[in-house]
């Protein structure tokens, strides 16, 4: 607990002040390292002895899709996609460069291959939707609205959960997640998301940040889970050993893989900002 206590008040200071004083290019340079640590970890989790080689194109792959989110900004044509078909583009130019020049069976390369472009686009393009909440207006209080939301819902479920959790949410998929956790974290990112409405979401109404925190607090559990079921599937308890007394740093963003995307598309077809 003690490691945790002092990780926190060495990153979220830290994580603030990039958010609100450095330039956009800052925030995409930080989401960027975690998404090729993060990713890093998430492949690890199922080819622990991979070749660097290989690891090196699907890190490369994620951070191309942080880099396009970047380059788009606040573009709003389709949305992501321009930058989901570029990657996915480039991903399947990249294996078949790959196995032309190795001259492996494709019928056994490409169930393989797809894994680690998956990893791109759980990662990189979902954790990029970040940076495109950046570039809107007043784009720093939306990230930091997101972000702490987002920590008030993990933190209400976990524990709420821990002390008076008794039904189980998803035995098969996360045994200590339970139903009265998944309340409290909901609950949470509800109240949250009103409280600091009149600071960073002004623009938002009462009852929008209501539904924004509805939004958030179901993205963001869900998020958890989906990590949980990787996890579960590869036999560990945590994605790593990269923050001392926290686990991986995968098991720390999992949340936002799914509430950076929720939030941004709600703000850019719900509510045309």
């Amino acid at each position: 607990m003690a490691r945790r206590v002092v990780v926190a008040l060495v990153v979220l200071p830290l994580l603030y002040a990039v958010i609100r004083y450095a330039p956009p290019v800052a925030l995409f340079a930080f989401v960027a390292a975690t998404v090729i640590i993060a990713q890093r970890e998430f492949y690890r989790l199922f080819f622990p002895k991979t070749a660097p080689w290989r690891l090196a194109v699907g890190l490369l792959l994620g951070g191309v899709a942080v880099w396009s989110l970047y380059r788009m900004g606040g573009g709003r044509l389709l949305g992501a996609a321009p930058v989901i078909t570029a990657l996915l583009a480039g991903g399947v130019t990249a294996v078949l460069l790959v196995e032309l020049f190795t001259g492996r069976r494709l019928a056994t390369a490409l169930p393989a291959w797809g894994f680690w472009l998956f990893g791109a686009l759980y990662l990189g393009v979902m954790l990029g939707h970040l940076v495109l909440l950046r570039s809107l207006e007043r784009g720093a209080d939306v990230v930091l609205f997101v972000l702490t939301v987002t920590w008030v819902v993990d933190s209400a479920a976990y524990f709420v959960g821990r002390r008076w959790g008794r039904h189980p949410l998803a035995p098969a998929i996360s045994p200590k997640k339970t139903i009265e956790g998944a309340v409290a974290g909901l609950a949470g990112g509800v109240v949250t998301a009103l409280v600091l409405r009149a600071w960073w979401t002004p623009a938002l109404s009462g009852l929008d940040s209501f539904g924004a925190g509805v939004l958030l607090g179901c993205a963001g559990q869900l998020g958890d889970l989906a990590e949980s079921m990787f996890k579960r599937r590869a036999g560990v308890k945590d994605s790593g050993g990269w923050i001392p007394g926290h686990g991986g740093l995968l098991d720390k963003v999992d949340s936002l893989v799914f509430a950076a995307p929720t939030f941004y598309y709600y703000l850019l077809w719900v509510k045309d900002l």
